[in-house]
């Protein structure tokens, strides 16, 4: 472990940051593709990737959900080179909330245990707590949470569902919150690396990936050209391997797809469209969300990365 802290942040590394349910799964593949190295460390090797990539090590782009991530040892005097993998809030969180639910329900006793991580922390989120959820102060109702349950539990109905997680229970409205933090600590690291070192930082959107794949891409060859890395390939074999890749793009997706249901994801969105969590909440809740986004992060922030998904005027 203190190998691992010594050896980060290097120059001729490329760290990707991402809230789950943002997309790193594909993205990864397609860089390994493109690249031709690693993404991921040897202990957790894909073999199915590794041949259909041909990747080899050693790792050139290193992953992580956290920005406290102490492996990589961010702190905001390093020159990193960062690239932000960025997807609509609502739907990264949505989708995150849904997935702990799934995964959850499975356990017998998980209704009557709080989440670990959500309880005693009321006081430190208490000046973003959702209008209308349940606090620890104000708790649901007995009647109304029973007929949440009767909802959750025993209905396959997606509509509403993550309002209904929070309305159900006041760990679930925190667990909420901190998710919040989780997906913002990332932006803000984001942001500090551009004021630090500009040149090393790039965004891509979900979004874009999902809807003009070879642009992004492009963008990326581009992006990681001008690191000046050695040992890499050359603009232009990367961009043979796009090509390659776009060839047979339905291939690689399936391949892709595979191996992100075995690590137990539902990939419930991954053909129904870029606003599919949204679509099935109601418009009131929305707008609290994006209200709590704008709080949270502030008006400058928030405007600067995340107003292409706000719901616009209530």
């Amino acid at each position: 472990y203190q190998g691992r802290l010594t050896m980060h942040p290097k120059e001729d590394a490329i760290y990707l940051i991402s809230y789950p349910r943002s997309g790193s799964t594909w993205f990864r593949y397609c860089f390994e593709f493109i690249t031709k190295r690693k993404s991921e460390p040897p202990r957790n090797e894909n073999k199915t990737w590794t041949e259909e990539s041909g990747a080899s090590y050693p790792e050139l782009l290193f992953h992580t959900h956290k920005a406290s991530d102490e492996e990589y040892n961010f702190h905001p005097e390093a020159k990193r080179n960062i690239i932000l993998l960025l997807r609509n809030y609502k739907e990264a969180l949505f989708s995150n909330m849904i997935n702990e639910f799934e995964r959850l329900e499975k356990s017998s006793n998980w209704k009557q245990v709080e989440t670990p991580w959500a309880s005693g922390v009321e006081d430190s989120v208490s000046h973003y707590l959702i209008p209308g959820m349940p606090t620890s102060r104000y708790p649901q109702s007995p009647r109304i949470k029973k007929m949440i349950a009767q909802h959750l539990f025993e209905t396959d109905d997606m509509r509403n569902k993550v309002e209904l997680m929070l309305r159900y229970k006041v760990s679930w409205h925190h667990q909420f919150l901190f998710h919040v933090g989780q997906y913002q600590s990332l932006v803000e690291l984001y942001e500090k690396n551009i004021v630090y070192s500009p040149s090393t930082s790039h965004l891509i959107r979900y979004e874009d990936l999902k809807q003009d794949l070879s642009s992004v891409l492009l963008n990326l060859i581009d992006y990681i050209d001008s690191l000046e890395i050695d040992g890499i390939l050359s603009k232009d074999e990367m961009r043979e391997n796009l090509n390659e890749l776009v060839a047979n793009i339905d291939h690689h997706k399936a391949v892709c797809l595979q191996k992100y249901k075995k690590t137990g994801n539902l990939a419930l969105s991954y053909d129904k469209g870029l606003t599919y969590y949204s679509s099935l909440h109601a418009k009131n809740f929305l707008h609290k969300i994006d209200n709590l986004l704008v709080k949270s992060f502030g008006p400058k922030l928030y405007k600067k990365y995340l107003m292409r998904y706000s719901e616009g005027d209530e």
